[in-house]
């Protein structure tokens, strides 16, 4: 320690300056508790808690002005923090207390070329950030524009698939893009041709109902078939079939009770064929089928033996009067 009086060092042992003979111990127990807390700054350093060291080593320079030790140490501590313009101001401090040094000479040597010299380092990391930035930037919006590109194609597929029929394939593909996150203006318009859609499917539906409230079985039966050709959404194809089936199982139990009728001609029974033959075409189960072929055989068996008992009726003589 340094004797206030005549600048003379003295071991911090002594209570008295080994010069002048001055009174040292109210120095001397500063100087004792300075270390205290440098030490104490050195255990928080040692763990890791660089902010409660600096305090420490704040308080032990401000009782004891004279101890380089401390300022080298918050240099040191500043620089692992990277605020190098206080550690330079640390080092020099303690460079100013006691020159020979040279360890915190050597610190500012560094902490000055940390500043100076990363600078073109700084500038490169910031603009290759900022290019990668910019480059996915631009890679998100070249995607997004695909990505709606990719929606108007759709839109546009959707449109002539529904032109020309293929109503079940365009509302898959509009039920699709409604849902995307991406775009609102798509999920509005693949809305709307969803709702055009099914304006068309209702208006062949009420068409249909119309038809059969008129008693014209037949002609809504023949539209079933073609608007079920295309593709319907599996809703609508259900309400669809269902009419069909009823259709096709009222005209074949209408066709087998009026076979029964006993003042049909033979062209009326060909007639009742020829329809049931007409349901052919249609979608039918197995029980419709067998109905079907076997009222047409039933007909056909009794037109035979009709025609039997016509051809071996015996003809009437003729007498002279």
């Amino acid at each position: 320690m340094k004797c206030p009086i005549c600048n003379t060092i003295n071991l911090v042992e002594q209570s008295q300056c080994y010069h002048c003979n001055a009174d040292l111990t109210l120095l001397r127990s500063i100087i004792l508790r300075a270390k205290e807390h440098f030490n104490r700054g050195l255990e928080h350093a040692e763990r890791g808690r660089l902010e409660e060291a600096i305090v420490e080593l704040k308080v032990a320079t401000s009782l004891y002005h004279d101890f380089p030790e401390a300022y080298n140490v918050m240099g040191t501590l500043y620089a692992k923090q990277e605020k190098f313009e206080l550690a330079i101001e640390q080092w020099q401090n303690s460079l100013d207390l006691d020159p020979v040094k040279r360890k915190a000479a050597d610190y500012m040597i560094k902490a000055k070329n940390s500043i100076e010299e990363p600078a073109l380092r700084r500038k490169i990391r910031y603009a290759t950030q900022l290019g990668i930035a910019l480059s996915l930037i631009l890679a998100i919006m070249f995607t997004w524009q695909l990505r709606l590109n990719y929606f108007d194609l759709k839109l546009n597929e959707a449109k002539e698939l529904t032109q020309t029929g293929h109503l079940g394939e365009a509302t898959s593909i509009l039920q699709r893009i409604s849902t995307n996150y991406i775009s609102a203006s798509h999920r509005t318009l693949a809305k709307q041709q969803t709702h055009d859609i099914i304006v068309i499917i209702s208006g062949y539906y009420q068409k249909v109902l119309d038809l059969i409230s008129s008693g014209n079985s037949d002609k809504a039966l023949s539209i079933i078939y073609e608007i079920r050709k295309k593709n319907l959404p599996i809703s609508w194809d259900n309400r669809f079939k269902l009419i069909q089936t009823h259709l096709i199982d009222e005209i074949i139990s209408s066709s087998t009770i009026k076979t029964k009728e006993l003042s049909l001609t033979n062209n009326d029974y060909q007639e009742i064929i020829n329809r049931l033959e007409s349901l052919k075409k249609y979608p039918l189960n197995k029980k419709q089928l067998r109905l079907i072929s076997s009222t047409q055989k039933n007909i056909e068996q009794f037109l035979g033996e009709k025609q039997s008992s016509v051809l071996t009726e015996p003809r009437p003589h003729n007498t002279k009067p």
